[in-house]
């Protein structure tokens, strides 16, 4: 039997999750070091201990190599960008699975566009989604997860935004500290089924219906003004439209100049955590929007602001290495 739940937000589920399967001994979550910080925050408010891992940059999902998995409790694989599972990923699992039966393996698809139809849980003990700010299909709250177990919640709401503002900020910076024990799950609802699960769902396929016109126009021009050779193949273009550039910081500038804007996910979460693959990808990723929030003629004047930073850096040596390291994941090498 498959279960769904729903939370106020995603990392809620995430939390329960972890704190109804707990680890025995030492054992530790294996998860990608490059990650948004609530997702750490998560697993340390919830009393688990976490190892960290660098990500494959021959498709950006974390390397599963050179790890001793008898002293790992579950693993959690992040889709990149919102990525589909890949086939290494889904081999490597499955082989995982077979030779530690116990092992724990939840999906984070959080990025990815919600499915709302029975998943396929050949490879994962829990699937989870996010409907909150920022997401594909952001609906300003809410997440969902499927799981083989029902879900047991600690009920507990917290008191208003401006409370969960300053704990998160508290925590995060003990987090970018290299701190790993301290916190507390007071910045967390975990309050199970707030809202009504029907009305819920229907909200989500109606804002997916909704927003699929106006992304696609908006990516349509992404993929008409800017150069094929800095953008990531179309499978990591679900949440926000990706490319690679040279001298990052510089094009922010510029953005900043221009009244315009661009994000840069996901950095290391603890810099002194050894992860040379994913700190080098942070160097020059750039997130550009193409959500409810953002229209035509940004995107159009976004696009001239980089093909003139492009025109001043891209032939420079180091950024030429630094695309060949990511050339299986470019539109074109």
């Amino acid at each position: 039997m498959i279960y769904r739940s729903t939370g106020n937000r995603a990392c809620s589920l995430l939390y329960n999750f972890i704190r109804q399967f707990p680890a025995k001994g030492n054992k530790r979550w294996l998860i990608p070091s490059n990650v948004c910080e609530v997702v750490p925050l998560t697993f340390y408010s919830a009393k688990a201990q976490v190892k960290y891992g660098d990500i494959n940059p021959e498709d950006l999902f974390l390397n599963l190599e050179g790890h001793d998995f008898n002293s790992i409790h579950g693993i959690l694989i992040i889709a990149p960008y919102g990525r589909a599972v890949t086939k290494r990923i889904k081999v490597e699992l499955n082989k995982l699975k077979s030779q530690y039966p116990d092992l724990l393996i939840v999906l984070d698809l959080c990025l990815s566009y919600p499915e709302l139809s029975e998943p396929d849980f050949s490879i994962a003990d829990m699937i989870l989604y996010s409907t909150g700010y920022s997401k594909p299909v952001d609906i300003e709250y809410g997440g969902f997860a499927y799981t083989k177990r029902s879900l047991e919640f600690e009920n507990k709401l917290i008191s208003n935004s401006e409370e969960f503002d300053t704990k998160i900020a508290k925590y995060i910076s003990k987090l970018k500290n290299s701190a790993d024990s301290g916190y507390e799950p007071d910045w967390l609802d975990t309050t199970l089924n707030r809202f009504d699960q029907k009305e819920y769902f229907a909200q989500i396929e109606q804002e997916s219906t909704r927003l699929e016109e106006h992304k696609q126009r908006l990516f349509s021009l992404y993929k008409k003004l800017l150069p094929d050779t800095i953008k990531l193949k179309d499978e990591y273009q679900s949440w926000r439209f990706n490319i690679l550039v040279p001298k990052k910081e510089l094009l922010f500038e510029s953005l900043k100049k221009a009244g315009l804007f661009a994000s840069s996910h996901y950095s290391v979460v603890q810099p002194d955590v050894s992860s040379p693959v994913a700190k080098e990808l942070s160097l020059g990723i750039v997130n550009l929007f193409f959500d409810k929030y953002f229209s035509e003629e940004k995107t159009i004047s976004i696009c001239a602001v980089i093909n003139q930073h492009l025109s001043l850096y891209q032939s420079e040596e180091s950024f030429i290495l630094f695309l060949n390291k990511f050339s299986s994941v470019r539109a074109k090498s």
